[in-house]
Protein backbone atom coordinates (compact mmCIF):
# COMPACT_ATOMS: atom_id res chain seq x y z
CA UNK A 1 0.00 0.00 0.00
CA UNK A 2 1.64 3.24 -1.14
CA UNK A 3 1.74 6.17 1.23
CA UNK A 4 2.05 9.87 0.43
CA UNK A 5 3.17 12.43 3.01
CA UNK A 6 2.00 16.02 2.89
CA UNK A 7 4.00 18.06 5.40
CA UNK A 8 2.90 21.25 7.12
CA UNK A 9 5.00 24.41 6.97
CA UNK A 10 4.12 25.89 10.33
CA UNK A 11 7.20 25.91 12.52
CA UNK A 12 7.13 25.94 16.30
CA UNK A 13 9.89 28.54 16.46
CA UNK A 14 7.59 31.16 14.97
CA UNK A 15 6.45 33.03 18.08
CA UNK A 16 2.88 33.85 17.14
CA UNK A 17 1.86 30.53 15.64
CA UNK A 18 -0.63 28.27 17.30
CA UNK A 19 -0.53 24.55 16.61
CA UNK A 20 1.41 23.22 13.67
CA UNK A 21 -0.24 20.67 11.48
CA UNK A 22 0.84 17.68 9.50
CA UNK A 23 -0.95 14.95 7.64
CA UNK A 24 0.01 11.48 6.51
CA UNK A 25 -2.44 10.27 3.91
CA UNK A 26 -3.15 6.83 2.56
CA UNK A 27 -3.45 7.58 -1.17
CA UNK A 28 -5.21 4.30 -1.91
CA UNK A 29 -7.79 5.14 0.69
CA UNK A 30 -9.11 8.55 1.23
CA UNK A 31 -7.28 12.97 1.86
CA UNK A 32 -7.05 17.47 2.60
CA UNK A 33 -8.47 21.09 4.60
CA UNK A 34 -13.05 27.06 4.68
CA UNK A 35 -15.02 29.31 6.76
CA UNK A 36 -18.22 28.55 8.56
CA UNK A 37 -20.39 29.46 11.47
CA UNK A 38 -20.98 27.80 14.80
CA UNK A 39 -24.23 27.34 16.71
CA UNK A 40 -24.77 28.38 20.28
CA UNK A 41 -26.62 25.17 21.07
CA UNK A 42 -25.67 21.57 20.37
CA UNK A 43 -28.43 19.69 18.55
CA UNK A 44 -28.92 15.93 18.73
CA UNK A 45 -27.31 15.58 15.30
CA UNK A 46 -24.34 17.66 16.43
CA UNK A 47 -24.01 15.56 19.57
CA UNK A 48 -24.05 12.43 17.46
CA UNK A 49 -21.15 13.82 15.45
CA UNK A 50 -19.22 14.71 18.60
CA UNK A 51 -19.73 11.15 19.86
CA UNK A 52 -17.88 9.91 16.76
CA UNK A 53 -14.76 11.73 18.03
CA UNK A 54 -12.83 9.71 20.60
CA UNK A 55 -10.37 11.78 22.67
CA UNK A 56 -7.83 10.02 24.88
CA UNK A 57 -4.69 10.80 26.85
CA UNK A 58 -1.44 9.11 25.85
CA UNK A 59 1.83 9.11 27.76
CA UNK A 60 2.99 10.68 30.99
CA UNK A 61 1.77 14.25 31.41
CA UNK A 62 -1.55 13.90 29.60
CA UNK A 63 -4.43 13.88 32.07
CA UNK A 64 -8.15 13.27 32.27
CA UNK A 65 -8.57 17.05 32.62
CA UNK A 66 -6.73 17.54 29.33
CA UNK A 67 -9.20 15.16 27.70
CA UNK A 68 -12.16 16.95 29.30
CA UNK A 69 -10.81 20.32 28.16
CA UNK A 70 -10.37 19.15 24.57
CA UNK A 71 -13.91 17.80 24.58
CA UNK A 72 -15.19 21.14 25.92
CA UNK A 73 -13.44 22.97 23.10
CA UNK A 74 -14.79 20.58 20.47
CA UNK A 75 -18.30 21.17 21.82
CA UNK A 76 -17.85 24.94 22.11
CA UNK A 77 -16.63 25.19 18.52
CA UNK A 78 -18.99 22.44 17.37
CA UNK A 79 -16.01 21.29 15.37
CA UNK A 80 -17.31 18.35 13.29
CA UNK A 81 -20.48 20.21 12.33
CA UNK A 82 -18.50 23.38 11.54
CA UNK A 83 -16.21 21.50 9.17
CA UNK A 84 -19.00 19.48 7.55
CA UNK A 85 -21.12 22.59 6.94
CA UNK A 86 -18.18 24.47 5.48
CA UNK A 87 -16.62 21.88 3.17
CA UNK A 88 -19.84 19.91 2.53
CA UNK A 89 -18.13 16.59 3.16
CA UNK A 90 -19.37 14.12 5.79
CA UNK A 91 -17.64 12.64 8.80
CA UNK A 92 -18.00 9.03 7.66
CA UNK A 93 -16.01 7.16 10.29
CA UNK A 94 -15.01 7.73 13.91
CA UNK A 95 -11.97 9.93 14.53
CA UNK A 96 -9.46 9.23 17.29
CA UNK A 97 -7.60 12.15 18.88
CA UNK A 98 -4.59 11.25 21.00
CA UNK A 99 -3.42 13.97 23.37
CA UNK A 100 0.28 13.33 23.87
CA UNK A 101 1.82 14.18 27.22
CA UNK A 102 5.51 14.62 26.36
CA UNK A 103 7.99 14.66 23.48
CA UNK A 104 9.09 11.07 23.98
CA UNK A 105 5.52 9.79 23.88
CA UNK A 106 4.85 11.90 20.78
CA UNK A 107 7.86 10.41 19.00
CA UNK A 108 6.66 6.91 19.93
CA UNK A 109 3.16 7.65 18.67
CA UNK A 110 4.54 8.97 15.38
CA UNK A 111 6.62 5.81 14.93
CA UNK A 112 3.52 3.71 15.62
CA UNK A 113 1.92 5.38 12.57
CA UNK A 114 4.75 4.22 10.34
CA UNK A 115 7.30 7.04 10.46
CA UNK A 116 10.92 6.02 10.69
CA UNK A 117 12.81 6.91 13.91
CA UNK A 118 14.59 9.89 12.35
CA UNK A 119 11.34 11.42 11.05
CA UNK A 120 9.55 10.75 14.33
CA UNK A 121 12.33 12.34 16.37
CA UNK A 122 12.41 15.46 14.21
CA UNK A 123 8.66 15.93 14.02
CA UNK A 124 8.20 15.37 17.75
CA UNK A 125 10.28 18.47 18.42
CA UNK A 126 8.63 21.01 16.14
CA UNK A 127 5.10 20.02 15.16
CA UNK A 128 1.86 20.77 16.94
CA UNK A 129 -0.32 18.16 15.26
CA UNK A 130 -0.21 15.16 12.96
CA UNK A 131 -2.97 13.28 11.14
CA UNK A 132 -2.88 9.86 9.52
CA UNK A 133 -6.16 8.75 7.98
CA UNK A 134 -8.60 9.18 10.92
CA UNK A 135 -6.06 9.25 13.75
CA UNK A 136 -4.91 12.63 15.08
CA UNK A 137 -1.90 13.14 17.35
CA UNK A 138 -1.68 16.39 19.33
CA UNK A 139 1.35 17.10 21.58
CA UNK A 140 0.18 19.17 24.52
CA UNK A 141 3.64 20.71 24.86
CA UNK A 142 3.10 22.45 21.51
CA UNK A 143 -0.47 23.52 22.34
CA UNK A 144 -0.09 25.40 25.61
CA UNK A 145 -3.38 27.32 25.67
CA UNK A 146 -6.95 26.89 24.48
CA UNK A 147 -6.47 29.14 21.44
CA UNK A 148 -3.65 26.95 20.16
CA UNK A 149 -5.50 23.76 20.98
CA UNK A 150 -8.74 24.93 19.36
CA UNK A 151 -6.83 25.80 16.20
CA UNK A 152 -5.01 22.47 16.06
CA UNK A 153 -8.08 20.36 16.85
CA UNK A 154 -10.06 22.02 14.05
CA UNK A 155 -7.16 22.01 11.59
CA UNK A 156 -6.37 18.34 12.09
CA UNK A 157 -9.99 17.21 12.06
CA UNK A 158 -10.34 18.94 8.70
CA UNK A 159 -7.55 16.73 7.39
CA UNK A 160 -9.21 13.64 8.86
CA UNK A 161 -12.55 14.44 7.19
CA UNK A 162 -10.76 15.04 3.89
CA UNK A 163 -8.96 11.73 4.30
CA UNK A 164 -12.32 9.98 4.53
CA UNK A 165 -13.72 11.58 1.39
CA UNK A 166 -11.03 12.51 -1.15
CA UNK A 167 -8.16 10.46 -2.54
CA UNK A 168 -6.03 13.42 -3.69
CA UNK A 169 -5.82 17.19 -3.23
CA UNK A 170 -2.94 19.51 -4.10
CA UNK A 171 -0.97 20.22 -0.96
CA UNK A 172 -1.57 23.99 -1.04
CA UNK A 173 -5.34 23.54 -1.12
CA UNK A 174 -5.17 20.79 1.49
CA UNK A 175 -3.23 22.93 3.94
CA UNK A 176 -4.82 26.24 2.97
CA UNK A 177 -8.32 25.04 3.84
CA UNK A 178 -7.11 23.28 6.99
CA UNK A 179 -5.40 26.45 8.23
CA UNK A 180 -8.53 28.46 7.43
CA UNK A 181 -10.67 26.03 9.42
CA UNK A 182 -8.18 26.00 12.29
CA UNK A 183 -8.24 29.79 12.43
CA UNK A 184 -12.04 29.70 12.43
CA UNK A 185 -11.99 27.37 15.43
CA UNK A 186 -9.48 29.55 17.24
CA UNK A 187 -11.59 32.66 16.63
CA UNK A 188 -14.49 31.08 18.52
CA UNK A 189 -12.54 30.80 21.78
CA UNK A 190 -10.12 33.75 21.68
CA UNK A 191 -10.46 37.45 22.52
CA UNK A 192 -11.37 39.26 19.29
CA UNK A 193 -8.54 41.81 19.43
CA UNK A 194 -5.96 39.16 20.30
CA UNK A 195 -7.21 36.94 17.48
CA UNK A 196 -7.09 39.83 14.97
CA UNK A 197 -3.49 40.49 16.01
CA UNK A 198 -2.55 36.84 15.51
CA UNK A 199 -4.19 36.80 12.10
CA UNK A 200 -2.42 39.98 11.00
CA UNK A 201 0.97 38.79 12.20
CA UNK A 202 0.59 35.61 10.17
CA UNK A 203 -0.46 37.54 7.06
CA UNK A 204 2.30 40.11 7.48
CA UNK A 205 4.94 37.38 7.56
CA UNK A 206 3.94 36.35 4.02
CA UNK A 207 3.49 39.93 2.79
CA UNK A 208 7.05 40.60 3.95
CA UNK A 209 8.31 37.58 1.98
CA UNK A 210 6.51 38.87 -1.13
CA UNK A 211 8.03 42.31 -0.63
CA UNK A 212 11.48 40.73 -0.63
CA UNK A 213 10.69 38.81 -3.85
CA UNK A 214 11.24 35.48 -2.09
CA UNK A 215 7.76 34.05 -2.62
CA UNK A 216 7.65 30.49 -3.97
CA UNK A 217 4.88 29.30 -6.32
CA UNK A 218 1.97 27.40 -4.80
CA UNK A 219 2.85 23.72 -4.80
CA UNK A 220 0.89 20.54 -5.41
CA UNK A 221 3.52 18.69 -3.36
CA UNK A 222 5.31 20.72 -0.69
CA UNK A 223 7.73 18.02 0.43
CA UNK A 224 10.71 19.58 -1.37
CA UNK A 225 9.91 23.12 -0.30
CA UNK A 226 9.29 22.04 3.28
CA UNK A 227 12.56 20.16 3.49
CA UNK A 228 14.35 23.33 4.49
CA UNK A 229 14.78 25.20 1.21
CA UNK A 230 12.45 28.05 2.17
CA UNK A 231 12.78 30.29 5.18
CA UNK A 232 9.11 31.10 5.71
CA UNK A 233 6.00 29.24 6.78
CA UNK A 234 4.75 28.05 3.43
CA UNK A 235 1.44 26.88 4.83
CA UNK A 236 0.51 30.49 5.58
CA UNK A 237 0.83 31.31 1.88
CA UNK A 238 -1.57 28.43 1.24
CA UNK A 239 -3.95 29.96 3.79
CA UNK A 240 -3.94 33.37 2.10
CA UNK A 241 -4.45 31.69 -1.28
CA UNK A 242 -7.56 29.93 0.00
CA UNK A 243 -8.77 33.12 1.70
CA UNK A 244 -8.46 34.89 -1.65
CA UNK A 245 -10.42 32.15 -3.43
CA UNK A 246 -13.16 32.51 -0.84
CA UNK A 247 -13.13 36.31 -1.11
CA UNK A 248 -13.36 36.23 -4.90
CA UNK A 249 -15.67 33.24 -5.43
CA UNK A 250 -17.30 32.37 -2.10
CA UNK A 251 -17.24 29.19 -0.04
CA UNK A 252 -19.63 27.60 -2.56
CA UNK A 253 -16.83 27.50 -5.13
CA UNK A 254 -14.57 25.73 -2.63
CA UNK A 255 -17.36 23.22 -2.01
CA UNK A 256 -17.84 22.67 -5.74
CA UNK A 257 -14.14 22.00 -6.19
CA UNK A 258 -14.07 19.56 -3.25
CA UNK A 259 -17.15 17.79 -4.56
CA UNK A 260 -15.52 17.32 -7.95
CA UNK A 261 -12.37 15.99 -6.29
CA UNK A 262 -14.38 13.61 -4.12
CA UNK A 263 -15.72 12.14 -7.37
CA UNK A 264 -12.17 11.67 -8.71
CA UNK A 265 -12.27 14.51 -11.22
CA UNK A 266 -9.09 15.64 -12.95
CA UNK A 267 -7.62 18.20 -10.55
CA UNK A 268 -6.64 20.89 -13.06
CA UNK A 269 -10.04 20.67 -14.74
CA UNK A 270 -11.86 20.76 -11.39
CA UNK A 271 -10.01 23.98 -10.53
CA UNK A 272 -11.06 25.61 -13.80
CA UNK A 273 -14.69 24.54 -13.36
CA UNK A 274 -14.86 25.76 -9.74
CA UNK A 275 -12.86 28.99 -10.01
CA UNK A 276 -12.94 29.92 -13.69
CA UNK A 277 -9.18 30.01 -14.26
CA UNK A 278 -6.12 27.81 -14.38
CA UNK A 279 -4.05 27.28 -11.26
CA UNK A 280 -0.96 28.94 -12.72
CA UNK A 281 -2.99 32.06 -13.57
CA UNK A 282 -4.35 32.15 -10.03
CA UNK A 283 -0.83 31.73 -8.66
CA UNK A 284 0.29 34.79 -10.65
CA UNK A 285 -2.69 36.72 -9.32
CA UNK A 286 -1.85 35.77 -5.72
CA UNK A 287 1.79 36.81 -6.13
CA UNK A 288 0.68 40.17 -7.54
CA UNK A 289 -1.81 40.62 -4.69
CA UNK A 290 0.82 39.96 -2.01
CA UNK A 291 3.36 42.25 -3.66
CA UNK A 292 0.70 44.96 -3.91
CA UNK A 293 0.01 44.53 -0.20
CA UNK A 294 3.72 44.87 0.54
CA UNK A 295 3.79 48.17 -1.35
CA UNK A 296 0.58 49.55 0.21
CA UNK A 297 0.80 52.78 2.17
CA UNK A 298 0.11 52.98 5.89
CA UNK A 299 -2.78 55.37 6.53
CA UNK A 300 -3.37 54.61 10.20
CA UNK A 301 -5.91 52.53 12.08
CA UNK A 302 -9.24 52.79 13.85
CA UNK A 303 -9.57 51.43 17.38
CA UNK A 304 -12.74 50.49 19.22
CA UNK A 305 -12.59 51.43 22.91
CA UNK A 306 -14.86 50.70 25.82
CA UNK A 307 -14.22 52.99 28.79
CA UNK A 308 -15.60 52.12 32.20
CA UNK A 309 -16.82 54.77 34.62
CA UNK A 310 -14.03 53.88 37.06
CA UNK A 311 -11.31 55.31 34.83
CA UNK A 312 -10.88 59.09 34.97
CA UNK A 313 -8.27 60.93 32.94
CA UNK A 314 -7.12 60.82 29.32
CA UNK A 315 -6.14 58.24 26.72
CA UNK A 316 -3.09 59.25 24.69
CA UNK A 317 -1.84 57.89 21.38
CA UNK A 318 1.72 57.93 20.03
CA UNK A 319 1.84 56.85 16.40
CA UNK A 320 4.86 54.87 15.29
CA UNK A 321 7.84 57.05 14.45
CA UNK A 322 6.23 60.20 15.91
CA UNK A 323 7.20 62.35 18.91
CA UNK A 324 3.87 63.89 19.88
CA UNK A 325 1.23 62.18 22.00
CA UNK A 326 -2.28 63.07 20.84
CA UNK A 327 -4.93 62.50 23.49
CA UNK A 328 -8.64 62.39 24.20
CA UNK A 329 -10.60 62.83 27.40
CA UNK A 330 -11.83 59.53 28.82
CA UNK A 331 -15.61 59.36 29.16
CA UNK A 332 -17.59 56.25 30.02
CA UNK A 333 -18.97 54.48 26.95
CA UNK A 334 -17.93 52.87 23.69
CA UNK A 335 -16.08 54.85 21.03
CA UNK A 336 -14.18 54.66 17.76
CA UNK A 337 -10.88 56.55 17.59
CA UNK A 338 -8.93 56.79 14.34
CA UNK A 339 -5.20 57.41 14.52
CA UNK A 340 -3.99 58.81 11.22
CA UNK A 341 -0.56 57.90 9.92
CA UNK A 342 0.72 61.33 10.97
CA UNK A 343 -0.61 60.82 14.51
CA UNK A 344 -3.71 63.03 14.32
CA UNK A 345 -6.86 61.68 16.00
CA UNK A 346 -10.43 61.55 14.81
CA UNK A 347 -13.37 60.57 17.00
CA UNK A 348 -16.18 61.73 19.24
CA UNK A 349 -14.17 62.20 22.45
CA UNK A 350 -12.88 65.69 23.30
CA UNK A 351 -9.21 66.27 22.53
CA UNK A 352 -6.66 67.13 25.22
CA UNK A 353 -3.47 69.11 24.76
CA UNK A 354 -0.77 67.15 22.90
CA UNK A 355 2.42 66.21 24.74
CA UNK A 356 5.84 66.11 23.11
CA UNK A 357 7.92 63.07 24.01
CA UNK A 358 11.67 63.46 24.24
CA UNK A 359 12.04 60.05 22.61
CA UNK A 360 10.12 59.18 19.44
CA UNK A 361 8.16 55.97 19.21
CA UNK A 362 10.01 53.26 17.34
CA UNK A 363 9.12 52.79 13.69
CA UNK A 364 7.06 49.66 14.28
CA UNK A 365 5.01 50.37 17.42
CA UNK A 366 1.94 52.47 18.17
CA UNK A 367 1.39 53.16 21.87
CA UNK A 368 -1.89 53.88 23.64
CA UNK A 369 -1.22 55.24 27.13
CA UNK A 370 -3.68 55.59 30.00
CA UNK A 371 -3.13 58.84 31.91
CA UNK A 372 -5.25 58.86 35.08
CA UNK A 373 -6.31 61.94 37.06
CA UNK A 374 -5.52 60.15 40.29
CA UNK A 375 -3.14 57.40 41.34
CA UNK A 376 -3.50 53.85 40.09
CA UNK A 377 -2.28 50.78 41.91
CA UNK A 378 -1.54 47.27 40.68
CA UNK A 379 -1.79 44.59 43.35
CA UNK A 380 -1.00 47.21 45.99
CA UNK A 381 1.92 48.86 44.15
CA UNK A 382 1.72 52.35 42.65
CA UNK A 383 1.51 52.48 38.84
CA UNK A 384 3.85 54.89 37.07
CA UNK A 385 2.86 54.14 33.48
CA UNK A 386 0.45 51.83 31.63
CA UNK A 387 -1.20 51.22 28.31
CA UNK A 388 -1.32 49.11 25.16
CA UNK A 389 1.21 48.48 22.39
CA UNK A 390 0.41 47.64 18.77
CA UNK A 391 2.96 46.30 16.30
CA UNK A 392 2.89 47.96 12.87
CA UNK A 393 4.33 46.19 9.84
CA UNK A 394 3.46 46.72 6.17
CA UNK A 395 0.49 48.84 7.22
CA UNK A 396 -1.02 46.09 9.41
CA UNK A 397 -1.68 46.95 13.07
CA UNK A 398 -1.70 44.09 15.57
CA UNK A 399 -2.09 44.11 19.34
CA UNK A 400 1.19 43.20 21.03
CA UNK A 401 0.55 43.52 24.77
CA UNK A 402 -0.71 45.64 27.62
CA UNK A 403 1.93 46.99 30.00
CA UNK A 404 1.89 48.26 33.57
CA UNK A 405 5.07 49.92 34.90
CA UNK A 406 5.30 50.00 38.69
CA UNK A 407 7.03 52.32 41.17
CA UNK A 408 9.25 49.43 42.29
CA UNK A 409 10.85 49.29 38.83
CA UNK A 410 8.97 46.24 37.59
CA UNK A 411 6.87 46.11 34.44
CA UNK A 412 3.98 43.68 34.12
CA UNK A 413 2.77 42.56 30.70
CA UNK A 414 -0.67 41.17 29.81
CA UNK A 415 -1.77 39.35 26.69
CA UNK A 416 -5.31 40.78 26.69
CA UNK A 417 -6.19 44.42 25.89
CA UNK A 418 -7.90 45.45 29.15
CA UNK A 419 -6.51 47.72 31.88
CA UNK A 420 -8.24 49.65 34.68
CA UNK A 421 -11.65 49.53 33.01
CA UNK A 422 -10.40 50.47 29.52
CA UNK A 423 -10.62 47.82 26.79
CA UNK A 424 -9.52 47.86 23.17
CA UNK A 425 -12.41 46.02 21.56
CA UNK A 426 -11.38 46.17 17.89
CA UNK A 427 -8.82 47.40 15.39
CA UNK A 428 -9.09 48.00 11.66
CA UNK A 429 -6.70 49.56 9.18
CA UNK A 430 -7.73 52.83 7.55
CA UNK A 431 -6.30 51.80 4.18
CA UNK A 432 -9.16 49.82 2.66
CA UNK A 433 -7.22 49.56 -0.61
CA UNK A 434 -4.67 47.20 0.93
CA UNK A 435 -5.73 43.88 -0.66
CA UNK A 436 -4.52 41.77 2.27
CA UNK A 437 -6.89 43.54 4.69
CA UNK A 438 -9.84 42.36 2.62
CA UNK A 439 -8.84 38.75 3.17
CA UNK A 440 -8.76 38.96 6.98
Amino acid sequence: MSVSRVWSALHANTPWLGGTAQTLVNRSGDVPGGVGTTKTETTRADQALLEKVNVKAVGKGATAEDVANAKRLLKQINTPELIQNTVQLPLKQPITIELIGNTSAYASALKSLGLNPSEAAGLSMDTGGFTQNSTILIPLSQNKDNADLANTLTHEMTHAIFNQNISYLPSWINEGIAVTMGMTGQKVVENATVYAAYERQLAESIVDVAGQNQLQPLADDESVILSGKTSYDYELQDWLAVRDLIFEHGVAAIDRYLSLMSHHADESQAFIVAFGEKEDVFNQHLTHLLKTAAASTDEGATFGLTIGSQFKGSIDFLQHGKTEWEGVEAKAGSYQITVQQDGRLEGALPAVAPITDVDPSDDNTLYISLTPKGALTWQGTKVTDCGFAFDVHDGLYSFADAWVSLANGQTVYQSTPTLFGVTITSESEVNSNDPIVKLL
